[in-house]
């Protein structure tokens, strides 16, 4: 269980580590660039088991950049969400999106739907729905409203293919070089968008943007790591680990968003944190360990 804690507070850590950036006026795409390079210096400074010219012949390279490039958007995605709607509301996007993993395990491995995984997907969408409403006093922009629902979408097939690479190709030995590849492609991608605007590569350097950018680095690798480890040596079904993971960050964001950030939550937000708690439990239901 260890591992699964570890997953939790850096995924937490995560969240948090973006409303900190907005409040301190820290640059949010310099911020997410700086986290890649960051998260790569770590799989590279951590990996004892495999060289850069190992990397071709990988079966998870071409998996490791497809997932590097869309970490990179949706990073994005989540710093804007957890600015623009709140720091509650972007933990249970993000989290609810477990149920496009067990989707796809219906799909790709052809499991039976019943009633209960039915229940549960249905409950689901209702408190990612309810959860994202927002009080008068808290001022969201109409152009802001599709966040949510893009993280949910977004979260959802970046989980299903990493558990389909962790499934099919990552073990104690790989995972450290796996990560720094993965990550490095995601500050590729950063790079590359940042070569198309105005603002010059310099600016990455400011002590802000650093400090910031580096802490997230840090808990953005602890959270593919751990959740991997997670996956590859609990006891419990994987759909119980996406589960229990999700729950665990979802009340943990939202108690810190209430304490450190004096978020305010109406009765239909609380309503669908408590209909996502009931969700995500009716789900590992139908998977027994």
């Amino acid at each position: 269980m260890g591992y699964l804690l570890f997953s939790i507070l850096s995924s937490t850590a995560v969240v948090i580590i973006f409303k900190l950036i907005q409040k301190h006026g820290v640059n949010t795409f310099n911020a997410i660039i700086i986290n890649y390079v960051a998260a790569l210096c770590l799989g590279y400074g951590l990996n004892r088991t495999g060289s850069a010219a190992d990397i071709t012949f990988e079966t998870w390279l071409g998996p490791a950049i497809i997932i590097g490039v869309l970490f990179m958007v949706m990073f994005y995605v989540i710093g804007m969400t957890a600015q623009k709607v709140g720091v509650t509301v972007t933990s249970v996007a993000g989290k609810m999106s477990v149920v496009i993993p067990v989707i796809f395990s219906i799909l790709y491995y052809s499991e039976p739907v019943d009633v209960l995984k039915g229940s549960g997907l249905a409950m689901a969408l209702l408190a990612l729905f309810l959860a994202s409403l927002r009080h008068k006093s808290v001022k969201v922009k109409a152009k802001y409203l599709s966040l949510p629902f893009i993280l949910f979408a977004g979260s959802g097939t970046v989980d299903s293919m990493v558990k389909y690479t962790q499934e099919a190709h990552i073990d104690d030995n790989n995972i450290f070089l796996f990560t720094a590849v993965l990550f490095t492609f995601s500050a590729i991608s950063g790079l590359i968008v940042r070569g198309f605007t105005s603002t010059p590569f310099k600016s990455l350097l400011k002590g802000k943007d650093l400090f910031f950018g580096t802490i997230l680095g840090i808990s953005n690798w602890g959270t593919l790591f751990f959740f991997v480890n997670a996956l590859n040596h609990s006891p419990f079904d994987s759909s119980v680990i996406f589960a229990l993971n999700n729950i665990g960050i979802v009340a943990l964001t939202a108690f810190s968003a209430i304490i450190i950030f004096r978020e305010k939550l109406t009765n239909l937000n609380w309503l669908g944190i408590l209909l996502s708690f009931i969700s995500i439990y009716i789900l590992s239901l139908t998977y027994p360990v």
